[in-house]
């Protein structure tokens, strides 16, 4: 890696620019040709309000949270909704699908 440069690393996910550094005029190091740099993705509340076809709030169901291009079949996140049918989610800045189920009817 060329010293005494000035580099700027712009961090994205899904597109969407979340961090943006620029690194001055790094010092030469014999035997190293990187640097480790630490960006950590920042995270946000996700709010969820499960409503039936009346408009009405319904308790009780399971919500889950899926990363939208993973292919992982976990939720990273899932919760119960309150009795205003709501469900709050600390999410990493990104894309989710939301499932929602109704424990009772699949027994």
């Amino acid at each position: 890696m060329p010293t005494n440069i000035s580099y700027t690393i712009e961090a994205r996910r899904y597109g969407y620019p979340f961090h943006n550094e620029t690194l001055e005029k790094l010092p030469a190091a014999i035997g190293v040709s990187w640097v480790n740099i630490t960006i950590t993705c920042p995270t946000y509340t996700l709010f969820v309000h499960v409503m039936d076809s009346r408009g009405l709030p319904i308790q009780n169901v399971e919500v889950a949270a899926y990363e939208w291009a993973s292919g992982v079949v976990k939720p990273v996140k899932s919760g119960i909704t309150n009795p205003c049918g709501s469900v709050a989610f600390t999410c990493i800045f990104g894309k989710y699908k939301i499932w929602v189920y109704n424990q009772e009817l699949l027994r």
